[in-house]
């Protein structure tokens, strides 16, 4: 007769509602939604929830660490050339028909000698508003190769996959997107 074993996961919420942690049989997660505080706030309380896990419960190597970051990007007008604000958009040859309306780009890729990896989705969750296009960019910076980082190495890789992600967000931005973020900001 075959056992089966429930998992259990708790989750504990900050007290405005901002902030999750996630803890589970080998997992932990740390997740925030906007408005985002900044890396300066964000690593703490990652390192904090880090801390009591392996306090807790020791683990024996790191099987799976990432860092993502899911940015809901607006665009404003009824339609948008997405090579003006992205550089990560959709290719269709003069052939094909240049009037789309959903969109899925999916690329991942490899650093760090295939220790690490990266996955970025352009993606457009939600059709019909004339005002808005919007736009799901959704970063995953994980480790590859499980096994390969220790416990004490954890935040060495997280710190490295932050500067990596930062960097590669500005890569897929243009500056006219930029420029609509500081209009936003003001």
């Amino acid at each position: 007769m075959e056992q089966q074993l429930e998992s259990t996961r708790m989750q504990f919420l900050s007290a405005d509602g901002k902030a999750l942690v996630q803890v589970g049989p080998n997992l932990l997660a740390v997740n925030h939604l906007k408005p985002y505080p900044g890396w300066d706030t964000f690593l703490p309380m990652i390192q904090e929830a880090y801390r009591a896990y392996i306090e807790t419960a020791p683990p024996t190597a790191i099987q799976r660490i990432g860092l993502r970051y899911i940015n809901r990007i607006e665009l404003p007008g009824p339609r948008v050339e997405l090579e003006e604000y992205l550089n990560i958009y959709p290719y269709l040859g003069r052939e094909l028909p240049q009037d789309y309306g959903e969109v899925m780009v999916r690329i991942q890729t490899a650093f760090n000698a295939l220790r690490d990896g990266l996955q970025i989705v352009l993606a457009s969750p939600e059709a019909g508003n004339t005002d808005v296009n919007v736009f799901v960019l959704d970063m995953d910076y994980f480790l590859a190769k499980p096994g390969v980082i220790t416990a004490q190495e954890a935040f060495s890789w997280v710190n490295e996959a932050h500067d990596r992600l930062e960097q590669l967000f500005e890569g897929c931005i243009s500056d006219k997107l930029r420029q609509l973020f500081q209009v936003e900001e003001t």
